[in-house]
């Protein structure tokens, strides 16, 4: 049985000017690598935001005397970069004196519990923990 011949038309992406990249007339999402370039950014951003601290942190460190001195500000800051490149979200960081719970999409410490503190103090809603 003969083929027919002729000219076939193809179909494939097309940039439009108005709507952006389409494909058979359809709007088109972002590439992969659009997305890994904006997630990077969007990381690496999160990782610049200064270390904040809730009220509730700051009325318990003053009640416990805990003074933020550069060491311990770079240690929690190591902790909380840790944190963020294993995915944690939500981490409790031990430092030498005081440990931590950070919420780390926030850049935020949350609350905190000196070294020596009554026994049976119980940490939830955390998915990950860092010693520094």
């Amino acid at each position: 049985m003969p083929y027919a011949v002729g000219t076939t038309k193809t179909y494939g992406p097309t940039n439009s000017t108005v709507g952006g990249p389409t494909v058979r007339g359809k709007p088109r999402g972002p590439t992969f690598e659009q997305v890994l370039v904006r997630t990077e950014q969007g990381k690496a951003a999160g990782s610049q935001r200064p270390l904040q601290f809730s009220s509730h942190a700051l009325d318990r460190m003053r009640a416990h005397g805990i003074r933020m001195d550069a060491a311990l500000r770079q240690k929690l800051q190591a902790g909380l970069e840790l944190a963020r490149s294993k995915g944690i979200n939500e981490s409790l960081v031990v430092t030498d004196h005081v440990s931590f719970i950070l919420s780390v999409p926030n850049s935020a410490v949350i609350t905190m519990v000196p070294r020596g503190a009554p026994q049976g103090d119980v940490f939830t809603k955390i998915d990950g923990a860092v010693i520094v």
